[in-house]
């Protein structure tokens, strides 16, 4: 199977090339705005050729779909924080919406006729009137430019499958987290705060938002695998949910990670870490994928986060 991959060299496009790569079988191909893997991704360089390119540019996808002939096209590039869309905005509807016409428009032109994954977010989502998960069937009302624009790329991608005639699927992963993700989301500031305060050998303080809302969290080595199983042209089409269907409140899990470091910290909350129309609980009904694939993740929520400690222990 060829797998084309855009956002190759990005968070989770790093471990998707890692399981690929590992899989008997499967020809890899990466996209990205850098035309060389970062330092922890430097392992992939014998396995995994990186095509230098934006997504936005639909004769330059047109090109590399042509040379490469992909089974699959795995849609990850675009603008990927919620919270810094508010301040960018513009970059963030750019990215994710002309990055996918782009790839959609470059499949159209090559002629061929692969299947595409792209990858969502469960954010397009309304907040739930009720302590409940959410289903594919789930009210859509996106509260960030981030969630709006990515919702407004599932429509896009929608549009053109449908008029081209390809397979499509469109993964709504809800928060992942795992050792490589950047510090400007939530756990990985954590993270990295309380790795530096245990590098010290002192106690400290840990700056934060709200702690109160509860997110489900997946590792994304699961996320990965769901979208592997998500691949085999056996699977239908549509729309599937991605999660472990539990949410934890924030306050947990930086209590998680403090108990884990053995820190002795206080904790300050900021009002430039809040974030407008953040829902109070937020979690995945992902019974479709589970019927679909067999797919259930197997990665504990101390496992994951004793794994991101030690990738900041490292930095």
């Amino acid at each position: 199977m060829n797998v084309l991959i855009t956002g190759a060299t990005g968070f989770v496009g790093g471990w998707l090339n890692q399981c690929l790569a590992a899989k008997p079988g499967y020809r890899v191909l990466g996209i990205s705005r850098s035309n060389q893997w970062p330092n922890r991704l430097e392992h992939l360089v014998q396995d995994v050729p990186l095509e230098l390119g934006d997504c936005t540019n639909a004769p330059l996808m047109a090109n590399i779909i042509s040379n490469f002939k992909p089974t699959i096209v795995v849609h990850l590039a675009g603008f990927t924080s919620p919270g810094l869309s508010f301040r960018n905005p513009s970059e963030a509807w750019h990215d994710n919406l002309e990055g996918t016409r782009g790839i959609m428009a470059g499949i159209k032109q090559s002629g061929l006729r692969p299947k595409v994954l792209h990858v969502s977010t469960g954010l397009v989502y309304a907040t739930p009137k009720n302590i409940q998960s959410l289903d594919e069937n789930a009210p859509l009302e996106p509260a960030s430019p981030y969630a709006a624009s990515k919702l407004a790329g599932e429509y896009l991608a929608q549009e053109v499958a449908n008029r081209i005639n390809i397979p499509l699927i469109i993964a709504r992963p809800f928060n992942h987290i795992g050792p490589g993700q950047g510090s400007q989301f939530a756990i990985g500031s954590f993270a990295k705060q309380v790795a530096t305060i245990a590098r010290s050998g002192k106690s400290g303080v840990i700056e934060t938002g709200n702690l109160q809302p509860r997110r489900d969290l997946t590792d994304v080595r699961d996320i990965v695998n769901s979208y592997c199983a998500l691949m085999p042209d056996t699977i239908k089409p549509g729309i599937y949910n991605i999660g472990t269907g539990i949410s934890y409140s924030m306050a947990n899990i930086l209590d998680r990670l403090i108990a884990l470091s053995g820190v002795e910290v206080e904790i300050r909350t900021r009002d430039e870490h809040l974030r407008p129309g953040d829902p109070l609980d937020f979690r995945a009904n992902c019974e479709k994928i589970r019927q679909e694939t067999g797919w259930i993740p197997s990665i504990s929520l101390d496992t994951t986060l004793r794994d991101i400690l030690a990738s900041f222990d490292e930095a």
